[in-house]
């Protein structure tokens, strides 16, 4: 697996402004501005549907994210950062007893509508929604957010162990009426190592990428209608050091309380509105 990147010419990159439209700028952030993808296999995560890129092309023209088709036109910065929030949770091996419902069958998609619909029926339903939390919030944590896109899709990372799985599922992602992802359901598995590899070889690339566009944006500005924000290169050295404080929070820690969330599945299954063919039984495995 890889995580790929672009930035896109610091001459084309879109300023931010005020809220009164005034203060054209370029931070740090907006200056990662480009276009990236998740190489998963065969599979190519955060590309749109060639059916959806062809309707684009022929409606649009002149516009700077027709560049950056067929994938996400974003701030590189958000995958970073979002790759590098969640990498505790899944480095924090999933317990086998539980790794099993994250199957094919969907058996633990299936087990959250169950739980959700029990939940809206409980009589006390904020502390049930509490409960839930504690339940599936250990599957929430290695999601990777994306809901800053239209149509966002669903792309969970976790570990058994011995390989990390990428699994995605966007059969209900539509735009402009057509399905908004090439890759619509499936799953890649790669060695824990090689997944780490490759997470610190993308903060490394993208970092000195950023380090280097810095300079040259400090020292070779040509668009004096949009103002540079002071502080760069401060921000440079912050965001460097960020990785490997996500490193430390990994190292000889249990990160999920395994036993309680066992527990909250089993209480949420012993709600009157679970459906109990749904039930994953854990308590007796």
């Amino acid at each position: 697996m890889r995580f790929h990147f672009h930035l896109r010419q610091l001459v084309d990159i879109a300023p931010w402004h005020n809220a009164d439209g005034s203060n054209p700028h370029l931070g740090w952030f907006g200056l990662t501005d480009g276009w990236y993808w998740i190489e998963a296999g065969s599979a190519e995560l955060f590309r749109y549907s060639q059916p959806l890129v062809a309707k684009w092309r022929r409606e649009y023209s002149d516009v700077p994210w027709l560049e950056a088709l067929p994938y996400v036109d974003y701030q590189v910065s958000r995958l970073w950062e979002d790759v590098l929030e969640i990498l505790p949770a899944v480095l924090d091996p999933v317990p086998s007893r539980l790794a099993h419902a994250l199957g094919p069958d969907e058996p633990w998609i299936n087990w959250e509508r169950a739980a959700k619909t029990a939940v809206e029926q409980a009589p006390h339903e904020q502390e049930a929604w509490d409960l839930l939390e504690s339940a599936a919030g250990w599957w929430w944590a290695r999601q990777l957010n994306t809901s800053y896109l239209q149509a966002a899709p669903q792309i969970c990372f976790w570990s058994d162990g011995a390989d990390i799985h990428i699994q995605w599922d966007n059969r209900a992602c539509v735009l402009d009426g057509l399905p908004a992802w090439e890759a619509v359901i499936g799953e890649y598995k790669a060695p824990v190592a090689d997944f780490i590899a490759e997470a610190q070889a993308f903060d490394a690339r993208f970092l000195s990428r950023m380090h280097d566009r810095i300079a040259i944006a400090q020292s070779e500005w040509t668009r004096p209608d949009v103002a540079l924000e002071p502080g760069l290169n401060q921000e440079q050295v912050a965001r460097t050091g960020w990785p490997a404080r996500r490193f430390d929070a990994i190292k000889g820690q249990d990160l999920t309380h395994w036993d309680a969330v066992f527990q909250a599945i089993a209480r949420i299954e012993a709600l009157p509105g679970f459906a109990t063919d749904h039930a994953l039984r854990l308590s007796h495995s």
